[in-house]
């Protein structure tokens, strides 16, 4: 009787085993349907599983994930890979440490800059088991697209502002908050009779100046 118990507790668990198998093997099939990149953290922060695209556009990042990584660790490979972009002024271990600081928040959403002028989002979301889903967008096109609709609006911006210069009585310079020509009106260019090396952006208010006064 006990090996008949044994024997069925084995079928019942080999069964078991199965039906796990094939419960991950439809989970691993359901992420890798999912067009961004896809990482899952268990409550410890360990990773448990990704998809093909998670980190695909960060380089050889992609090659050094691997099922248990920690989730810090998975940070300090992003931060020193040569795809990243850091802002000025940011070093790889004050990023680090902002980075896992938000980690701790319930969800985040930020942006990535990374080399060849591409961009990602990035959206971490807490599970309700204490574990952290990733998820990972190509917005390349996005920024690319709103860079150029800033440049144009910044472009009418400025020949409008000329338009407006040009049809005042009085010369008119502009300068920027550090002293810097960003802007004038013909008129100007007819009292002081500015020579053609000064007519242009970025030239300093004690230049002009010197060339008023002189």
């Amino acid at each position: 009787r006990a090996l008949d118990l044994l024997n069925e507790c084995n079928a019942k668990l080999a069964e078991a085993k199965r039906d796990a198998e094939n419960s991950r093997t439809i989970l691993n099939e359901a992420i890798e349907s999912v067009d961004e990149g896809l990482a899952l953290f268990d409550d410890h922060d360990r990773l448990l599983l990704f998809n093909s695209r998670f980190c695909r556009d960060i380089g050889a990042v992609r090659e050094q994930h691997r099922l248990g990584i920690s989730f810090e660790d998975d940070v300090d490979i992003v931060c020193f890979s040569v795809e990243l972009y850091l802002p000025p002024g940011v070093s790889a271990k004050n990023w680090v440490a902002s980075r896992m600081a938000r980690h701790r928040e319930e969800r985040v959403v930020f942006n990535i800059a990374l080399s060849r002028d591409r961009w990602m989002q990035v959206s971490e979301h807490r599970t309700s088991e204490g574990g952290t889903a990733i998820l990972q967008t190509d917005i390349s096109d996005v920024m690319r697209q709103q860079r150029l609709e800033r440049d144009q609006l910044v472009h009418s911006r400025d020949k409008m502002l000329r338009a407006t210069l040009d049809h005042l009585a009085q010369g008119v310079c502009i300068f920027n908050r550090k002293g810097k020509l960003v802007g004038w009106n013909r008129e100007l260019e007819r009292m002081i009779q500015m020579p053609a090396r000064y007519v242009r952006w970025g030239t300093s208010f004690s230049a002009i100046l010197e060339l008023m006064m002189g």
